[in-house]
């Protein structure tokens, strides 16, 4: 019977402790920021829940630190908040581990000069990208550049052809650049989609760009041309990843409007040559010379040393991804292999681009002794516009991390 009395007090005892133990706790955090309380506050300070979140994150709350990255991208209701959403995809995309950091310091300052240039000019880009191999190609639709003018001649089906200068290599006459033609049938091809423009614009100029084409597929251009890397002049005849690539994205859209297995095949053949090593005369190489490794890189400008070009890799990548998403094409499933091989390597070297305040063109810097970065700002509009698209294809929140960061650095 004793016995039994202590235990019971023991209980009773227990439980107090334990019912003290839960009012102090609650007292407590009744004065600290809950998760819905931060969360509530991302439109006065987004700064708050990001830093809420990786403290939770730091604590393995992994599920409530999602949720506040996440919240964090969700909002827009500042401008200042556009680095505070690229640290969100990054953390989100990388689970803890950062991108590998480049060194950007002296670099920095022409870098911040780029900015305030493009600031002062007011380049604008577009704010979403939702790629589709169907749809208006990157908003080519509303394209206003095709007109008479000192570099730009019109001929008389109103197809563009192009003078480069002296300065550039060029003999000073109008040529017909296969990239042009295949930029200006994808206009086409937009404003046939949106009630803009006719059939007929369309499908005469993608028999002009099917015109251009060798029987080996490849998309030659037949000018003199000189790139600020190479010593010598480009002779007519020179190949070009980025002419392959966007080809095979309007050959494409023409087998969608026709049927005609014409273009399908033309698109077949672009890529084809494309894939042809670099050394046997194709465009295709590897990131060695930037990375150490042999991972797939596709060449806009064969260059010694080699160069890099982020925009003609990314346009390059889309042409193989349009490929990939036309089932009729012979190699669809080869392209579809070497896209995943093309964005794990563009995501392995997206990075050496980033100049801190400003993108590079390409990598020659890193690549050529004594070389200065080449910082474009009318590419770097084009970049942000590329990493969207990669990201509305691929998903992967690293892409839209850099397109945030770089949005962050103009805007």
């Amino acid at each position: 019977m004793k016995n039994n009395k202590i235990n019971d007090r023991i209980i009773i005892v227990i439980l107090a402790v334990i019912i003290l133990t839960i009012i102090n706790v609650s007292f407590k955090n009744s004065r600290l920021p809950s998760a819905v309380n931060v969360y509530t506050s991302i439109n006065n300070d987004p700064e708050t829940i990001l830093s809420y979140s990786k403290y939770k994150h730091s604590i393995g709350s992994y599920k409530e630190a999602i949720e506040g990255y996440e919240a964090v991208i969700n909002n827009s209701s500042s401008s200042k908040s556009l680095k505070l959403k690229a640290q969100a995809y990054l953390i989100l995309s990388q689970h803890g581990h950062a991108l590998e950091p480049i060194e950007t310091i002296k670099y920095l300052e022409d870098s911040k000069a780029k900015s305030n240039e493009f600031k002062k000019i007011g380049y604008i880009f577009l704010d979403r990208v939702n790629y589709t191999t169907t749809g208006d190609y990157f908003n080519a639709s509303k394209e206003t550049c095709y007109h008479e003018s000192e570099f730009t001649h019109l001929d008389e089906n109103g197809l563009p052809m192009v003078k480069y200068s002296a300065y550039n290599g060029g003999d000073g006459n109008f040529h017909y650049n296969p990239v042009t033609i295949a930029q200006f049938s994808l206009t086409a091809f937009g404003r046939y989609k949106n009630g803009t423009g006719t059939r007929k614009q369309f499908i005469d100029s993608i028999d002009k760009l099917l015109s251009r084409q060798s029987p080996s597929g490849a998309m030659r251009l037949d000018f003199n041309f000189k790139h600020y890397v190479n010593s010598d002049i480009y002779k007519p005849g020179w190949v070009s990843s980025l002419a392959q690539g966007q080809a095979i994205s309007a050959f494409v859209r023409a087998y969608q409007v026709t049927g005609d297995n014409k273009y399908l095949h033309a698109a077949d053949k672009a890529y084809m040559f494309m894939c042809i090593p670099v050394n046997e005369g194709g465009t295709k190489d590897t990131s060695e010379d930037l990375d150490g490794t042999d991972n797939v890189f596709f060449q806009e400008y064969i260059t010694t040393p080699k160069s890099y070009t982020l925009n003609g890799f990314i346009f390059t990548i889309i042409g193989i991804y349009d490929l990939s998403q036309t089932k009729d094409s012979i190699y669809n499933e080869d392209a579809h292999k070497m896209f995943v091989n093309c964005n794990d390597t563009l995501l392995k070297v997206i990075h050496k681009y980033d100049l801190g305040c400003m993108t590079a063109y390409d990598t020659a810097y890193l690549t050529r002794k004594d070389q200065y970065p080449n910082m474009n700002i009318q590419y770097h509009a084009t970049h942000i516009e590329l990493m969207d698209a990669m990201y509305s294809i691929t998903n992967n929140p690293i892409y839209k991390y850099y397109n945030l960061m770089w949005k962050s650095y103009v805007v």
